[in-house]
């Protein structure tokens, strides 16, 4: 990440690890899959994640509640993990890594679906969905910001991000 995305190659990444280029080629077909591997290393641990806590969506647990519980964990998961959200962003640049781009980003959006549904079963397939990919695009967004403003202003984008993810719900409740 400190030298950017496109500008790593696999020879630089076998001289940072002591790995040797034919062992690095062995496994992958360059810095792409490389980065695509660590990706969904990286986001598989988060869907444990985030599986766990959607798994708690039910009446028993208010929406509210649900989606601070969820914009908590993500805030802790990515400040621990800041390398992963720079990678991830620096993957949305690369039109070679769309196919991984899209395939996360996917799951995210289907995940966000499944819980609106618990929430909101009367709302159509079509504007589900449509919510689903804004809370997923919104969320990296703003998540993104929080490991790289200072925490106070981290803080307070935190609770704008729940405010919107909120609220984005409101007039689906009448």
């Amino acid at each position: 990440m400190e030298k950017g995305f496109e500008s790593v190659t696999a020879q630089m990444i076998s001289q940072e690890t002591n790995i040797s280029p034919g062992v690095i080629y062995h496994y992958f077909p360059g810095k792409h899959g490389i980065f695509a591997a660590v990706a969904d290393r990286t986001f598989r641990n988060l869907e444990t994640r985030m599986s766990d806590i959607y798994a708690k969506a039910s009446a028993d647990m208010p929406f509210e509640s649900l989606i601070d519980e969820i914009v908590d964990d993500l805030v802790r998961y990515w400040r621990s993990h800041k390398a992963a959200i720079l990678m991830w962003q620096a993957q949305e640049h690369s039109p070679r890594m769309d196919p991984v781009t899209k395939v996360l980003k996917k799951k995210g959006i289907q995940r966000n679906a499944e819980l609106l549904r618990v929430y909101f079963p009367s709302l159509s397939k079509a504007r589900i969905n449509t919510k689903a990919m804004i809370m997923e695009e919104v969320s990296f967004c703003l998540l993104r910001q929080t490991i790289i403003n200072n925490r106070n202003e981290a803080a307070r984008i935190v609770e704008e991000l729940k405010c919107i993810l909120k609220n984005l719900m409101v007039e689906c409740a009448d």
